[in-house]
């Protein structure tokens, strides 16, 4: 008898570790999504459903969706860079992307996301900026917070953070810390390389 509970009581274990963990209650606040990776038509990829096309920004003077930019790009997928004009971390982690991307040629394009006001600088700053730590990368703001709101695994987190973007609007997020240090395979893998 205390055999077979024995056995009972592992059968039971095993069967319990092969479900996902219980939700934790986040209150009312929605969590952000996670990198994943799913399981699409038999094949193993890295992109699912992130919601990019209720991810709005602000290009010029309209809103846009990241799902609409990544679907007018000539790339396969586009990764967007959360970056501020003088945050110094990004000064850094710019360069760095802007090399791991460039071997992936016309396949990757990238944008750089400022999440602040608009106003906050001149088109010229984002410019500078953009040329000089983001390989001449176009960019949009996200001038609500709403995008980076959505996406950030810490309330205080503005910058490092990427999206990747396919055409068809699957994407990643990358949110952990030191993000940048895992485009390069994030892309890869997205790429199927």
């Amino acid at each position: 008898m205390l055999i077979k509970l024995a056995m009972h009581a592992s059968l039971i274990s095993m069967l319990v570790s092969c479900q996902p963990p219980a939700a934790k209650d986040s209150g009312n606040r929605p969590q952000p999504p996670t990198n994943t990776t799913t399981q699409q038509n038999n094949q193993t990829s890295s992109l699912a459903d992130i919601g990019a096309s209720s991810l709005m920004v602000l290009q010029g003077s309209g809103m846009v969706s990241l799902a609409s930019i990544a679907a007018k790009s000539t790339a396969d997928l586009t990764v967007f860079q959360f970056a501020g004009v003088t945050c110094e971390s990004c000064k850094t982690e710019g360069p760095y992307v802007a090399s791991v991307l460039s071997k992936y040629g016309s396949k990757v394009s990238r944008m750089v996301i400022f999440p602040n006001k608009a106003s906050e600088y001149t088109a010229a700053e984002y410019s500078t900026f953009t040329r000089t730590y983001a390989a001449s990368a176009p960019y949009v703001i996200d001038d609500s917070l709403a995008v980076i709101k959505k996406v950030r695994s810490k309330t205080t987190q503005y910058f490092g953070v990427y999206i990747l973007v396919a055409k068809d609007g699957k994407g990643q997020i990358l949110n952990q810390d030191e993000a940048y240090k895992g485009v390069e395979a994030a892309v890869a893998k997205a790429l199927n390389q």
